[in-house]
């Protein structure tokens, strides 16, 4: 079978913007030589046509066959309607992984401040022995990069697992893989760094007295 070629598209996404660009043919419909029946049909208009159009267009094709139903939908609405139907589910998982990292927030800061606050009286030997506070807040920043760098090593090593045994299938990108265990990364990153910036300061600030002397 041999194909006329009448127009060529650049990137198309027919299930919406969020999906990757794929192949796509359209083919002219003519009765009687292709199989099956037409079930979508699109037509250009001319610019400021009326909303009247469509009823004047659906009794036409009411005349054509009447036990048929019609519907009459612009490219604009059908595309806002694929994007909320594409986005909704979207907006839910970042809600819920904005709340997660919240509470991994909370609970980091807890476990530091707790860490910081068992070791006063070893911050305080050090100062006694000539620590500076910046050397103070560095060890305690540093430290918390290091187990942050361990649980990224421990969870790279099992993330790795997936596209290696094919669990997420031959369709897999492996850029937007690479690229989402890279973002994630820099997220765990700077949440350790945040929550590690406030047990560091007070810990830096620590008097060797009051430190010596802390129960």
């Amino acid at each position: 079978t041999s194909y006329r070629v009448v127009g060529v598209v650049e990137d198309l996404r027919p299930k919406g913007e969020f999906d990757a660009p794929v192949n796509f043919a359209f083919l002219r419909f003519e009765p009687g030589k292709n199989e099956g029946d037409i079930r979508t049909i699109v037509l250009k208009v001319k610019p400021g046509t009326g909303r009247d159009f469509e009823n004047r267009l659906v009794r036409r094709l009411k005349l054509i066959r009447n036990d048929w139903g019609y519907q009459v939908t612009p490219l604009a609405t059908l595309r806002k309607t694929m994007l909320h139907t594409r986005a909704t589910p979207l907006v839910l998982v970042s809600v819920i992984a904005a709340f997660m990292l919240v509470m991994v927030a909370f609970g980091l800061f807890g476990a530091l401040w707790q860490n910081t606050t068992a070791r006063i009286p070893e911050i305080g030997l050090r100062r006694a022995i000539g620590a500076s506070a910046a050397g103070i807040y560095r060890q305690i920043v540093l430290e918390q990069f290091m187990l942050s760098s361990i649980a990224i090593g421990l969870g790279l090593a099992l993330l790795v697992q997936l596209p290696l045994t094919g669990v997420l299938g031959e369709s897999l990108n492996w850029a937007v893989f690479v690229a989402a265990a890279g973002l994630s990364m820099a997220v765990i990153y700077l949440l350790s760094l945040l929550c590690a910036l406030y047990p560091g300061w007070r810990a830096s600030r620590l008097s060797p007295t009051e430190a010596l002397h802390y129960e």
